[in-house]
């Protein structure tokens, strides 16, 4: 039976534990990163050591070795991301061979330990090759914390385009070491600074807000010379739609970018694509999303279906103008994924009638739905009810 410990090297030689030290001892081969094989040396001396941590590399070299005992050093603690998943998966399940996970200190842990603040109620996320929502985590949570290696620049310029400039975030590099640095900055003030590639980020969010609203006042919008789909008609929207977090959406003809808003906060783990073609409108909808601090939109002045055609597979769409494309919008969103939801609005009988060739063409059988409200509005010190245009709401597709 051969033995295989991952062992957490945790920040250094200084904080590696008594049961990770006594498994190092055992193993006659170590595997890891060159940086911890050099930090390590002395506890590695009279070991063949391997400067690699890849799985596939791993197994190859256990399956022809002739060691019975093994380690891999894996930096910091090996349940947060670390590259012990890929090892445990490789050996997992294959007879002869004995696992064994060691933990380690993390940075997040040393981190949080030099603020002298507790961190189980905070969100987590890396930077490391990750196309992460640093906004939409700031944004719901009081504390997060990031890894970014050499991100930080990444991680200012996410949240400075959130409108999060302003925000307090504590930076600590080096963690562990003699030359650890743990300093205070604003979101902003982070983009200049030159940190080293072991640098770590917690950003405290005092207003946090994990909300996923509907119907969000109109007042709340900055608005323009731009059509914007009202409250109550919006709320209607979002009900049909019905978007789950990790879904990929669009606004089609987005104007002021109120849906989108309510797309995004809803999408809050997907990401929202916003087109338009009014060059005033892109940039109602970018500040709109600044205002609510919402990163995971990315808007566009063009025309669809021309200028949506390289967007990815998209979850739930809401066409609000088509300008006369009704058709070949749905033939691009559903030639991607037959399963897509399409919600569209019409004021029009005509908008109506093409929303229903459009379903039709696809074989689907969509819901109508017309709504018709009413505001009030205070006339010499009388509230009185104003009506709004009518509005017919057509859906349908995505899942049963």
């Amino acid at each position: 039976m051969k033995k295989i410990y991952i062992i957490g090297a945790g920040l250094g030689a200084g904080s590696l534990t008594a049961d990770a030290a006594a498994a190092l001892s055992e193993c006659g081969a170590v595997f890891g990163a060159e940086r911890l094989l050099e930090e390590y040396s002395k506890l590695l001396k009279g070991k063949r050591c391997s400067n690699s941590y890849a799985a596939g590399e791993v197994l190859e070299d256990v399956l022809a070795a002739c060691e019975d005992c093994f380690g891999v050093l894996v930096s910091g603690d090996p349940g947060f991301y670390s590259a012990a998943l890929k090892l445990l998966e490789a050996f997992r399940g294959r007879e002869g061979y004995e696992l064994k996970v060691l933990p380690g200190i993390s940075s997040l842990n040393a981190m949080f330990a030099a603020l002298g603040l507790p961190w189980q109620n905070a969100a987590l996320c890396s930077l490391h090759g990750r196309d992460a929502n640093a906004a939409e985590m700031v944004r719901r949570n009081k504390l997060t914390f990031f890894l970014t290696g050499k991100n930080t620049s990444l991680l200012s310029e996410k949240l400075v385009c959130a409108g999060f400039g302003g925000l307090k975030l504590y930076v600590g590099q080096d963690l562990g070491s003699t030359e650890q640095k743990v300093i205070s900055c604003t979101a902003e003030e982070l983009a200049g600074m030159d940190l080293s590639s072991l640098t770590v980020v917690v950003a405290e969010n005092p207003d946090a807000d994990d909300r996923v609203r509907t119907g969000i006042p109109d007042g709340l919008f900055t608005r323009g010379d731009v059509p914007m789909t009202k409250s109550e008609i919006r709320a209607v929207i979002m009900s049909k739609l019905a978007i789950r977090p990790g879904y990929v959406c669009a606004d089609i003809g987005a104007g002021t970018g109120s849906c989108t808003v309510e797309m995004a906060l809803a999408a809050w783990k997907g990401r929202v694509y916003a087109v338009d073609p009014e060059p005033e409108a892109v940039r109602l909808i970018n500040e709109n999303c600044r205002n609510f601090h919402i990163g995971n939109v990315e808007a566009v002045q063009g025309l669809a279906p021309d200028d949506i055609k390289d967007w990815p597979a998209l979850d739930a769409v809401f066409v609000g103008g088509s300008k006369g494309n009704m058709k070949e919008i749905f033939d691009v969103v559903l030639a991607k994924n037959p399963r897509a939801r399409i919600v569209t609005s019409a004021i029009v009988l005509q908008t109506v009638g093409d929303a229903l060739l459009a379903f039709e063409a696809h074989g689907i059988v969509p819901e109508v739905v017309q709504i018709s409200a009413a505001a009030s509005k205070r006339v010499a010190g009388k509230d009185m009810m104003m009506a709004r245009n009518p509005i017919f709401i057509i859906s349908g597709g995505g899942e049963d």
